[in-house]
């Protein structure tokens, strides 16, 4: 808040509280002077009252009309009554009508800024804890923020479903936070949570709004892995004889997951080329695209039919499960004498499946095919044709943009490629480079691809196919030593500590973030840390204590675990070199190590050697480490010599 609204507040108070002092001292002064004036109600109709009062209202009326918008219950009632027979000036609001006649502008506006789950997507029966972020978007102070929540799937925890906050100045936020716990009955999805709000303002106003918010129920929604079809990706019409492309977009909404996902037709025209493809597996709540060869045989009546398609995969138990799922196509028949341009296969950046970012650009390959019995002349490809281009972010595109490509724009060409005259049966591939709009929001964007040409009889004609690009945010996630040490030594304990930070200009969902170790080290630190959305510029710090316990070359590992624009697991990972030393033994001095002779005072060896004790000087052996093996022994003492043996 700056210097000038705590200014205008500051005097708006003041204002406030000296025009509600002087009304009540007036009104205290007009019931003084009540019983001094006993002929103003007992003798109404005297001439001389009446003249009195025609001049201008008393002083204790006029500061009754001044006064600013002050609750009823603030007033007496004689304050705001005039004299009878005139009207107070200014007096045209109801006394029931004050506590509304704060201006708009000025009043204080609480919404619903932002709020989290932690964890996020709790499961059923799971405790979890909702933070809710107000926000002060008016010019007044609000008083007594109450929240109340309202839903039949989560129930509050530890306490009530109204929460306070005491004060949320203008322009200021406040954050407050509740334990909520999911229904045990309640599926997986998105449940509803409703948000009441009630406040007053410091005349004694009350104002009260209400949102709902949608809160992502996980886990276990069903007992058995349940895939669904999100969407499918084939040409526009399919010709007998030539193998085409179908990928299916599928999302397991169970709760187990589904393994050995193949996809393979029954009933219909359609046939398996080259087999089922690869086998995938899809955790519970996670999505994947499977993508078939098929071919189609000659159906009777060319045009619109039905294919039937199974979804075949097995739970973790070993069960079995085949949903069948109706698919739509168009097949040529024999009759389509003249020439068919059409889309056989496509890559990006020379992969199948690939995936864009906002503000790359990249490479479109297409197989081509004239499938036709005709060759087609005067041939023209156009991106774009049909205005396509739509998804996920299309209106952002299209604005920024040519609105017939959406979010995406040729680069170093048009959108129209002259391929003069393609013969019946003909194969080619074309490359055309584009460029994804920087403010293009993740999701699947379809971009129409149609031919122009002429046939044998000189006639227009014209044919369109269908690709499908995913684009998705590019992940600017990196992790940062902050205390990573590159050597250390067996037994020493060290401190390793890294941050996830997320560089991106947008918020990222995170998982769990977890060190891992090899067997150099004992690992303090075992339990994933749940780190949750980290905002754009924002940082998070893992910790862990790890003890080295074997010498050699080891490693560190941080895994960070996310979803992406797609709802797919993903991981980060970043390994980190740490050589482990055994300690070095302290080097000792071979001389301090071999026997020496103490020969004593002169005196007292010949005292000795008079008295037949013996006056030799005695060979002291050095404390010192114990040989080990490949040391040296120590030499046999010289004759006449005594060994003394070490002490200690």
């Amino acid at each position: 808040m700056d210097r000038s609204s705590m200014w205008r507040r500051t005097v708006r108070r003041t204002a406030g509280l000296l025009a509600l002092a002087i009304g009540i001292w007036g009104a205290g002064a007009v019931r003084a002077q009540t019983p001094a004036q006993p002929e103003q109600t007992v003798e109404p109709l005297q001439a001389t009252p009446t003249a009195a009062r025609t001049g201008p209202p008393p002083a204790t009326a006029t500061l009754a009309a001044t006064l600013p918008a002050t609750p009823p219950s603030t007033l007496p009632a004689t304050v705001g009554t005039p004299a009878p027979g005139t009207a107070a000036p200014g007096a045209t609001a109801k006394p029931s009508e004050a506590a509304e006649t704060l201006p708009n502008e000025e009043r204080p506006i609480i919404i619903l800024d932002r709020y989290d789950v932690e964890p996020g997507a709790p499961l059923a029966g799971q405790t979890f804890r909702l933070k809710l972020k107000l926000r002060n978007k008016g010019e007044h102070l609000a008083e007594n923020v109450r929240v109340s929540l309202a839903s039949s799937t989560f129930l509050p925890v530890n306490e009530g479903s109204l929460v306070y906050s005491n004060a949320i100045d203008e322009g200021d936020s406040d954050s407050i936070e509740t334990d909520l716990r999911v229904a045990a009955d309640a599926k997986a999805g998105s449940h509803p949570i409703t948000v009441g709000l009630r406040w007053d303002d410091s005349w004694g106003g009350t104002y009260s709004d209400e949102v709902t918010i949608g809160i992502e129920v996980g886990g276990s929604g069903a007992a058995r892995p349940i895939l669904a079809v999100t969407g499918t990706r084939l040409p526009g019409r399919v010709v007998p004889g030539i193998p085409f492309t179908l990928q299916l977009d599928l999302l397991n909404t169970g709760g187990k997951e589904a393994r050995a996902v193949n996809v393979a037709p029954t009933q219909g025209a359609l046939a398996l080329v080259g087999g089922a493809g690869s086998l995938v597996n899809i955790a519970p709540g996670a999505s994947a695209t499977i993508t078939v060869r098929l071919v189609a045989a000659q159906v009777q009546v060319p045009g619109a039919t039905s294919q039937t398609i199974e979804l075949r995969y097995d739970s973790p138990e070993g069960e079995h499960f085949a949903d069948p799922q109706p698919l739509g196509l168009s097949i040529s028949g024999d009759a389509a004498t003249g020439p068919l341009p059409l889309i056989t296969a496509y890559r990006l950046n020379g992969k199948e499946n690939a995936e864009i970012h906002p503000g790359e650009t990249f490479s479109l390959e297409l197989d081509l095919v004239n499938a036709g019995a005709g060759a087609a002349q005067q041939t023209r490809m156009v991106l774009g044709a049909g205005g396509a281009g739509s998804g996920a972010g299309s209106a952002a595109g299209a604005s920024a943009g040519a609105a017939s490509l959406g979010v995406f724009a040729p680069v170093g060409t048009s959108n129209v490629r002259f391929l003069d005259r393609m013969p019946a049966g003909q194969a080619r591939t074309e490359t055309m480079s584009l460029v994804v709009d920087g403010a293009a929001k993740p999701g699947v964007y379809t971009l129409e691809v149609g031919f122009q040409f002429v046939d044998a009889d000189g006639e227009a004609q014209s044919a369109s196919s269908v690709v499908s690009i995913l684009v998705s945010r590019k992940l600017n996630l990196v992790i940062n030593p902050v205390q990573v040490v590159t050597s250390t030594l067996t037994g020493q304990p060290m401190s390793f500590v890294v941050d996830i930070v997320n560089q991106g200009s947008s918020t990222v969902n995170l998982g769990n973030a977890e060190v891992l170790t090899d067997g150099h080290f004992a690992l303090g630190l075992t339990t994933p840390q749940y780190i949750g959305q980290l905002d754009a510029a924002g940082f998070y710090t893992l910790q862990a204590d790890l003890a080295p316990t074997r010498a050699g070359k080891a490693e560190v590992t941080v895994r960070v675990h996310y979803q992406d624009d797609f709802n797919r697991e993903q991981t980060l990972e970043r390994v980190f070199p740490v050589l482990v030393e055994a300690p070095e033994k302290a080097p000792v001095d071979p001389e301090t190590l071999q026997p020496r002779l103490e020969e004593g005072p002169l005196v007292l060896r010949i005292l000795k050697g008079l008295l037949g004790l013996g006056a030799s000087p005695k060979l002291v052996i050095p404390e010192g480490p114990p040989a080990g093996d490949g040391d040296a022994p120590l030499e046999a003492p010289p004759d006449g010599a005594i060994m003394i043996a070490p002490q200690g």
